[in-house]
């Protein structure tokens, strides 16, 4: 099945406590960070060079820390946030207060309802980078970053919605 990025978008829950359990998490209180146009998911695996003379031609490696983030670029709306979603004024707030929140990269069908067996990856995160730009003769935009803690999860471990 391919999916439309238009129908993968990002969500933001800072009202499930931190200490919820990965397999306990739902997206109930799952609010869409507003205006975006895109947005993405990375996960690194680090590894730890154990190579020595011993090793021979091919070097040796142990795993070492993995780590995620999730970003989003989008157009500023100052002013009210839509209803259930998340814009960049409260972006900036969320930034500036050093708040940690679940974090959800989720598929959306065309009327903006999450799918339940879709594409899923989220995790506890931080905006570790929060940026404005305005161009001449053009809208304000935003890009934020947001650094993962803590092991991510996908469709096999979120709970279902109530």
């Amino acid at each position: 099945m391919k999916l439309n990025g238009k129908n993968w978008l990002l969500f933001y829950d800072d009202t499930t406590p931190l200490t919820t359990a990965l397999t306990a998490v739902t997206t109930a209180n799952a609010k869409l960070i507003g205006c975006l146009n895109t947005n993405g998911f990375n996960m690194t695996n680090e590894t730890i060079d154990v190579s020595s003379k011993c090793s021979g031609r091919y070097g040796e490696f142990l795993p070492g820390t993995s780590t995620t983030s999730m970003s989003g670029d989008g157009l500023f709306e100052y002013g009210a946030d839509i209803v259930g979603e998340v814009g960049a004024k409260e972006l900036f707030q969320i930034t500036k207060n050093g708040d940690i929140g679940w974090w959800f990269l989720l598929q959306v069908d065309d009327n903006m309802d999450i799918v339940e067996d879709g594409l899923v990856i989220y995790s506890k995160g931080l905006i570790n980078s929060f940026d404005l730009t305005g161009d001449n003769n053009a809208g304000v935009g935003f890009s934020i970053s947001v650094q993962g803690i803590g092991e991510p999860g996908d469709d096999t471990t979120l709970a279902p919605t109530p």
